[in-house]
């Protein structure tokens, strides 16, 4: 078991109710949602794939973006947040992110979870390209819908 990341598609009406949820309430309506659509789920791979976005000058922060919400390990992004990560995304296919990548660096600096250097990184590097497929997919689809989503860390 570790620290992993997801994301969940939300309707206008649930950003709402989310808002005056209370801490005991979050998670249960988040995993409540039942939104069709690609998994935003990036399991471990959040902190690589900040990294390199953050290394890429992006514009996008997996882990720094959203509104808190009274649970600290979630975060509503707004819809407008939503299209804005969707059209960076767009922008940057997976061969530009992957020119950051240094597993030597990524051990040094502790991000997580420590298996950069296994199989001497590429093991890393198609662990981060998985998810990042799908981290591209899950946000295409939330932007042509105009959802906001809830990020989840913990």
């Amino acid at each position: 078991m570790g620290i992993v990341m997801s994301f969940v598609r939300v309707r206008p009406e649930q950003v709402e109710e989310l808002g005056f949820a209370g801490a005991d309430e979050v998670g249960e309506l988040v995993f409540a949602a039942e939104n069709p659509g690609p998994s935003g789920y990036l399991d471990k791979a959040w902190s690589g794939l900040d990294h390199l976005l953050r290394a890429a000058d992006s514009g996008v922060e997996l882990t720094d973006a959203g509104n808190s919400l009274a649970d600290e390990d979630y975060s509503i992004w707004p819809a407008e947040l939503v299209r804005a990560t969707d059209e960076r995304l767009r922008a940057l296919p997976f061969d530009a992110l992957a020119a950051h990548y240094d597993p030597a660096v990524l051990d040094r600096e502790g991000i997580y979870p420590n298996i950069w250097l296994r199989d001497g990184g590429a093991e890393g590097l198609h662990y981060l390209n998985h998810y990042y497929g799908g981290l591209r997919e899950f946000f295409r689809h939330a932007a042509k819908y105009r959802s906001a989503v809830v990020a989840h860390l913990g």
